[in-house]
């Protein structure tokens, strides 16, 4: 849904309050000439995604360890995390519109990994409307294998946006830890501002288990951490991946917009993605600029995935999220969200239209071959 001006200030003035921060003054208009570059940096850094308007929300507290909260599907609230690091998972069920704002969560080592939510830094499930998560910090200082942030909440959009997940790790024989992963479907993705360090993988966007309406993946470096281990145990690699095992089905309209990989050294980008440029399937990433950059002609992705890391580092630098978070504002205007989800759609029907049309003409001479045997 679009706010107009109004009701995002309204939205934002009513998310201060609970958070207990302000909105600066804006400066006067003689000191224009010095605003206006100042601004222009400024627009910049704000975050694409407002938090969702709250009606009467309800403010809950969370303690400093595991939690598991069930919210009322018609209320909206927020959730604000301890002023220290809460050590354990954090588990949010239910809720119409929810805002997380701020704090910093490590998993201890005697996690729950059999349990997929309790071995979650932040897991959601079966949201009914908009979960906005912003200046979070999560981290494996408490040495637990874990996942960042898992959904399993078809029905919901989650916003993800100044977060950063420094250190999770995991094994193919052990926890398959993950920076995001909406393993349980989510009817909208957005992600802008997120820095992933992983010692497994990054962004898991496939459809295993819940649809994916779409997602729209923007400012986020991913960097493979640890030394690569091999057999059974290896630590996977993929920092984006994008389908089912090795097909090219369930796909959904994915935007790229400022994304960065930086793969373990010795292994080229196009191996750091799944579909792999050298995985055989007909979605199979495709490199270019000797391994700068790839793309999925494939699949209905628009944007590409660079090497390396952003022009000016992380784009959530260590100290920015986490405890005493401070947020930078949000744009104002549509996002385009719509604009974009259409405009591959459109894109990807053509594809699918000229390979139909094809295999339709191939058809007959297929069959006619396999006649004259």
């Amino acid at each position: 849904m679009k706010l107009d001006l109004y009701s995002r200030s309204l939205a934002s003035a009513a998310i201060a309050l609970a958070f207990g921060f302000t909105a600066g003054a804006l400066p006067a208009q003689a000191q224009s000439d010095q605003i206006q570059v100042q601004g222009d940096q400024a627009q910049l850094d704000k975050l694409r995604w407002a938090p969702p308007t709250l009606v009467n929300p309800i403010v809950l507290e969370l303690g400093d360890g595991p939690t598991d909260t069930r919210l009322d599907d018609g209320q909206d609230y927020v959730i604000k995390l301890p002023k220290t690091k809460k050590v354990g998972a954090t588990i949010i069920e239910g809720g119409r519109n929810v805002v997380i704002i701020g704090g910093y969560i490590p998993l201890p080592a005697g996690a729950d990994q059999a349990d997929v939510a309790h071995s979650s830094a932040i897991f959601i499930r079966n949201n009914l409307g908009t979960v906005h998560i912003e200046g979070v910090l999560i981290d494996a200082s408490a040495r637990g294998m874990s996942d960042g942030i898992d959904i399993e909440s078809p029905r919901s959009t989650v916003q993800i946006e100044n977060v950063r997940v420094d250190g999770v790790y995991g094994f193919h024989n052990e926890f398959h830890a993950h920076v995001i992963k909406p393993f349980g479907g989510v009817a909208a993705l957005r992600v802008d501002k997120l820095t992933g360090y992983s010692g497994y993988q990054g962004l898991t966007l496939d459809t295993e288990l819940g649809r994916i309406g779409s997602a729209d993946i923007n400012r986020v470096n991913l960097v493979a951490i640890r030394k690569q281990v091999w057999g059974p145990g290896n630590n996977g690699g993929q920092m984006v991946w994008l389908t089912k095992d090795g097909g090219c089905g369930q796909v959904y309209p994915i935007r790229f917009g400022d994304v960065y990989v930086q793969p373990r050294a010795g292994t080229p980008l196009s191996r750091a993605v799944w579909p792999m440029a050298t995985g055989g399937v007909a979605c199979a990433a495709r490199s270019a600029g000797n391994e700068s950059e790839v793309s999925f002609p494939g699949l209905p992705v628009e944007g590409q995935i660079q090497r390396g890391l952003p022009e000016h580092g992380d784009f959530v630098p260590a100290g920015v999220a986490g405890v005493g978070y401070v947020t930078p504002g949000y744009r104002s205007g549509s996002s385009g969200s719509e604009e974009w989800i259409a405009r591959v759609q459109t894109v990807w029907a053509a594809k699918t239209a000229v390979r139909t049309q094809v295999a339709t003409v191939d058809e007959p001479s297929r069959v006619q071959a396999g006649g004259s045997q």
